[in-house]
């Protein structure tokens, strides 16, 4: 059995083993937000994992050279395994449930993420809050959807929200005035409300290759404010880095909520 760490390669004396993460999100490029961490956790003992509710077929080609949602969701499902590739993650390891776009029916949406739950068991679960960032409904979906299985999941342990703080959205270039890309306002979360965060300014040049895969979905204009905003968008504390909300930590595991994040040693900013 390993034991894990989202920062060091290897613990000395813990006593909660947990092999596999589990990164759910909706659409192939959602995972930019956090790839950073993606990018250190495929670097640690634990078993990387990333799902999309969707395949973003109802989306835009915008190159203009996609036209049928079929060929658009393929597209997108490649550019997602090459990203991903960018980062480390296995072709194994990348789960496509092709959900409709735009589907608000969690309980329809629970079957297949306890499948998915229950063939990865995984032990640390990362998702989109209740907001999804900036309102998108796939995410609010994916974030209730999650939340929903994670409470009945045996194995799953910690569930981690994907969070902008008040600060970080200062720098957030490419939303101009905190409106994220073609669809609303960024939902910051207060500075004090975060709870954990890693610096990922190690990972700078791999976070923009990987977003360079995503050519259907951002023009060179877009990639190059978001490759501006991996570089510059600093936390509180002035580093580059990707935050988290502990949404949840299950009670039966015999550790503390503090003791059991300190295995995975990301920087604890507020008390959860």
């Amino acid at each position: 059995m390993k034991y894990f760490s989202v920062i060091a390669l290897f613990l000395l004396s813990v006593s909660i083993q947990a092999e596999t993460v589990l990164v759910l999100v909706a659409h192939p490029d959602d995972e930019l937000a956090a790839n950073g961490t993606i990018r250190h956790m495929v670097n640690t003992p634990l078993d990387v994992h990333v799902a999309y509710s969707t395949s973003g077929k109802y989306g835009n080609d915008v190159r203009g050279i996609i036209n049928t949602p079929a060929e658009l969701g393929q597209q997108r499902e490649s550019e997602a395994i090459e990203a991903l590739g960018a980062l480390g993650v296995t072709p194994s390891n990348i789960h496509f449930m092709r959900l409709d776009d735009h589907s608000l029916n969690i309980y329809a949406m629970a079957g297949p993420i306890q499948q998915l739950f229950d063939n990865i068991q995984p032990d640390i679960v990362i998702t989109f809050g209740a907001e999804g960032i900036y309102g998108h409904e796939d995410h609010r979906s994916i974030s209730a959807a999650t939340s929903y299985i994670f409470n009945n999941a045996i194995s799953s342990k910690i569930l981690l929200h994907l969070a902008i703080s008040e600060t970080k959205d200062s720098g957030y270039g490419f939303t101009h005035g905190r409106r994220a890309p073609g669809n609303g306002v960024i939902h910051r979360v207060a500075d004090y409300a975060i709870n954990y965060q890693l610096d990922v300014s190690a990972y700078t040049e791999i976070q923009k290759a990987s977003l360079h895969k995503y050519v259907s979905q951002f023009t060179n204009d877009k990639m190059a404010l978001m490759s501006s905003y991996y570089e510059n968008a600093q936390c509180p504390d002035g580093t580059v880095c990707e935050q988290f909300v502990l949404a949840r930590v299950k009670n039966n595991i015999g550790n503390t909520t503090s003791s059991l994040l300190e295995l995975i040693n990301f920087t604890q900013v507020n008390q959860p």
